[in-house]
């Protein structure tokens, strides 16, 4: 069984995929460069690993041609705490610049050109908080409708509440391992 994290950066993206590589899965990690984003959906469409996360980028036509290979997560996050923590992760990396443009612009040529991309594409080139916010909640409504629609294997769990229990439940993993918050540098957002 394949799983796809259809959540957003700033959701717990990277702790649930260091939670499948301690159990041992082969995790297609991250996929904020942007060459590497039709690869790791060739990957797992041929079963090339067992769990990969920040694939959204790819669009759920994709996932239309595939519904029967995949299972998936969608994590929710507190709306505004996801607004801040993903303008917390590009300041934190950036010379504090009180311009986002300019901190995004930053980060793009420190390596991140991938995420920063496909910000500027999700916002539409708009990082009000007003609009990131509104994008973000769409999403989320268009990803839960896609999964209902479709019957999809998915779970669905908001962050700040979320239940490890239940997901290993839902796809039957069997470990006495920890989840933990991989991301606890100082760009961590509440």
């Amino acid at each position: 069984m394949t799983i796809i994290n259809l959540s957003l950066p700033k959701t717990g993206t990277s702790s649930l995929e260091h939670f499948f590589l301690d159990l041992g899965k082969k995790v297609a990690n991250g996929n904020w460069k942007n060459f590497r984003m039709n690869y790791l959906i060739s990957l797992a469409i041929n079963n090339k690993f067992d769990y990969c996360s920040d694939l959204p980028y790819g669009g759920f036509k994709i996932y239309e041609k595939t519904l029967n290979k995949f299972s998936y997560i969608l994590i929710k996050r507190n709306s505004s705490a996801w607004h801040d923590s993903l303008k917390n992760m590009v300041s934190s990396k950036t010379n504090k610049s009180n311009n986002f443009d300019k901190q995004l612009d930053e980060f793009y040529h420190a390596g991140r050109y991938g995420f920063c991309k496909w910000l500027s594409i999700f916002a539409n080139n708009d990082y009000s908080k007003e609009n990131l916010i509104s994008k973000y909640n769409n999403y989320l409504e268009e990803c839960l409708q896609f999964l209902q629609k479709n019957k999809c294997d998915f779970y669905y769990d908001e962050l700040e509440n979320l239940n490890i229990e239940n997901l290993k439940k839902k796809f039957n993993i069997i470990t006495n391992n920890q989840f933990g918050h991989f991301n606890s540098g100082k760009y961590q957002g509440k």
